[in-house]
């Protein structure tokens, strides 16, 4: 069994780093197109595009039991 959990990480910025702002999809519709891209992107191992769709302070913890 695989468990994925997202978990955002802090938006301080220690080093004077600008946090790029992250706007979600609004509609059902474009949600669907952004989620298809990126699982294409994930599939093709293509980390800029899945750079461009998540958000600057995504966190991927997954756990194998």
């Amino acid at each position: 069994m695989v468990a994925a959990i997202v978990i955002p990480a802090t938006s301080s910025s220690a080093a004077g780093k600008s946090v790029k702002a992250h706007h979600p999809p609004k509609s059902r519709g474009n949600r669907r197109r952004v989620d298809t891209e990126y699982q294409a992107a994930v599939k093709r191992n293509d980390a800029v595009t899945m750079s461009r769709l998540l958000a600057d302070d995504f966190v991927l913890v997954v756990a194998r039991e």
